[in-house]
């Protein structure tokens, strides 16, 4: 696997994360947080990994939040 498919496949698992809006109450065991983050934070802290990981290895991926959405699903 390359470094680009890899966080292609990222960026394809981070779409699947975003729209299971259980995993907050499902996974309440595992974080200290007393609220459910808006999609606008989870977005943010997605985009910010997936970027960090790419920046790691030598790979500026530049993912934005809305490359997140099912509208940037639709295209190429």
């Amino acid at each position: 696997m390359t470094k680009i498919e890899l966080l292609d496949y990222l960026k394809s698992e981070a779409r699947s994360f975003r729209a299971d809006r259980d995993s907050f109450e499902r996974n309440k065991h595992m974080h200290n947080a007393d609220c459910t983050p808006s999609q606008e934070e989870v977005d943010a802290v997605l985009v910010g990994f997936i970027n960090q990981i790419g920046l790691s290895q030598g790979v500026d991926y530049g993912l934005y939040a809305v490359d997140l959405s099912a509208e940037a699903e639709e295209k190429p």
